[in-house]
């Protein structure tokens, strides 16, 4: 299984957003410090998302989720926010604390 490579600090992910996964790829705005628990494992979620039901899919119907029910209601960020709370793993926080 791909694990995702965790990128602090960068000017990528778009405007008003923390944090962005362009798999396989976890961008975060703010330095690697800054960067809760709660943050990177939402963030880590949708990066599972995108391993379970591949990238295309993943993208696709996370936008048409978007669009048509808004971000509030689309399924992926609710199971998202619904593990966001949970404590990392011992393989999440490894990544977390990762030096690049």
């Amino acid at each position: 299984m791909k694990k995702p490579k965790v990128i602090y600090g960068t000017w990528l992910v778009p405007p008003k957003r923390l944090a962005w996964v362009v798999f396989p790829y976890m961008l975060f705005r703010q330095p690697q410090s800054e960067v809760s628990d709660t943050l990177f494992r939402h963030e880590w979620e949708h990066a599972d998302q995108v391993r379970r039901i591949g990238w295309l899919r993943f993208y696709s119907t996370y936008l048409w989720y978007t669009i048509t029910r808004g971000s509030r209601y689309n399924p992926y960020e609710i199971e998202a926010r619904e593990v966001q709370h949970q404590p990392l793993t011992a393989v999440q926080r490894y990544y977390k604390e990762l030096k690049a």
